[in-house]
């Protein structure tokens, strides 16, 4: 659904490179999932910039820091395939 790309500022805003035809529906989607088992939601700062957080336990940990951010650079975001809407 899409990639979590280079960090923004010092906050632990990351730039995210969305696979959907109109970007703004991404967070709709989640949460999302990557290939190492974790769970994430992310919201939009601003035009391709968001606020992602672990999801652990059940409860959402932001990314507080560009450290925080850097480590998650080019981690893919998938959703089941059950939660996308049927091809037209």
């Amino acid at each position: 659904m899409g990639v979590i790309g280079r960090p923004h500022g010092v906050r632990g805003l990351v730039h995210v490179h969305s696979h959907t035809a109109d970007p703004a529906d991404l967070p709709g989607y989640g949460p999302f999932a990557d290939d190492r088992g974790r769970s994430f939601s992310l919201e939009w700062a601003s035009d391709g910039v968001a606020r992602v957080a672990e999801l652990v336990g059940g409860r959402p940990v932001p990314l507080r820091d560009r450290e925080a951010a850097q480590a998650l650079v080019n981690t893919r975001l998938y959703v089941d395939r059950d939660r996308l809407p049927l091809p037209e």
